[in-house]
């Protein structure tokens, strides 16, 4: 079923909204959750590569590499901090709510044959992150192999 001009308008309205609170709560989730080990152990990583060392040559790490080597031009920047990590962390996953949306909506598309349900699929994929805590809760641990397994569990429910 096709939607008309007006029930499309309605969702793009409401895509809008929708999207300005989930960066709201993203940040606010992103920047105000509370400091644990994780981070400390992340930033003390990403300190060690910003120097020159190599994850599991010079210094332990339990991740893969790849989280050490994108905090490193932030400690570069701003030394060990907190707030500048955590900031990287709300940019990504704004970015990877980006991602997951165009993959969705072009995937609909060209399995639908049409784009007319492009806007249905936005709004209820939006909702999904702005109800999903389970996904928001891993914003500390952005990059890591369990925000990759929400991504993956947030596509396969849409």
């Amino acid at each position: 079923m096709l939607y008309s001009e007006t029930q499309v308008k309605t969702l793009d309205g409401l895509l809008r909204p929708l999207q300005a609170f989930l960066l709201v709560e993203i940040a606010v989730l992103g920047i105000g959750s509370s400091i644990t080990d994780y981070d400390g152990f992340v930033i003390a990583a990403a300190s060690a590569a910003a120097k020159g060392l190599k994850p599991f040559v010079d210094f332990p790490f339990a991740q893969g590499p790849l989280l050490a080597y994108l905090y490193a031009p932030l400690v570069r920047l701003f030394g060990p901090e907190l707030l500048p990590a955590r900031l990287l962390g709300v940019a990504f996953a704004w970015l990877l709510y980006l991602l997951t949306l165009k993959t969705a909506t072009r995937w609909f598309a060209q399995s639908r044959g049409t784009d007319r349900h492009g806007p249905l699929v936005a709004v209820i994929l939006t909702l999904m992150w702005v109800l999903y805590p389970e996904f928001l809760g891993m914003l500390p641990r952005i990059g890591s192999k369990e925000s990759v397994a929400s991504f993956f569990c947030l596509m396969s429910v849409c």
